[in-house]
């Protein structure tokens, strides 16, 4: 069984179960510079932001990796320093109305704002294949070969004649002609 040396395991809030365990080849880890401890861990901490358009699932992503490597980090700084690297959104309001004291209630409370989220990103994704359904372009439409303008009406033979003059057609009701004369 391969993973994490004996020495490498010590003070990780990770069971040995899964320090034990090998990382699948394709594990890429965030290109973070890593905490050598002799700076100060909020400013570690805090040089880590919310990126445009991230997705608050990606961020506590980076965040938790980052606070991995400093394990003298208490809670206070962490909820700290994640909420200042936060973007002006909905979670960042929600925590600016009702500031969360401890790291984990904000991850609580992070949760329901993933799962948001998510569901307004699947929302979003069914409905733009259900527009894409929905809108045609009319120039792809089929054409309706037999629409006739009503101008090309002849009244008196009770024919049709298109706008192009190629389709002549005998009177259309003679029965209604032979009864009316």
């Amino acid at each position: 069984m391969g993973g994490a040396p004996e020495e490498e395991r010590q003070g990780v809030p990770f069971t040995e179960l899964v320090m034990a365990d090998d990382l699948p080849m394709n594990c890429r880890t965030p290109a973070i510079a890593e905490y050598d401890g002799t700076t100060d861990p909020v400013e570690h901490l805090a040089r880590f932001e919310n990126k445009d358009n991230e997705p608050l699932k990606e961020y506590l992503q980076r965040f938790n990796t980052a606070t991995l490597e400093v394990p003298s980090a208490t809670q206070e700084v962490k909820t700290s320093a994640f909420s200042q690297g936060l973007l002006d959104g909905d979670f960042f309001k929600s925590l600016d109305k009702k500031p969360a004291s401890k790291f984990d209630a904000l991850l609580a409370r992070a949760a329901k704002y993933i799962n948001m989220e998510d569901a307004q990103a699947a929302k979003k994704e069914s409905r733009g294949r259900e527009e894409g359904r929905k809108r045609r372009n009319p120039l792809q439409k089929t054409p309706n070969r037999f629409q006739v303008e009503e101008s090309s009406l002849s009244k008196d033979k009770r024919s049709i004649h298109p706008a192009d003059g190629t389709y002549h057609a005998s009177p259309q009701w003679p029965l209604k002609e032979k009864a009316s004369g």
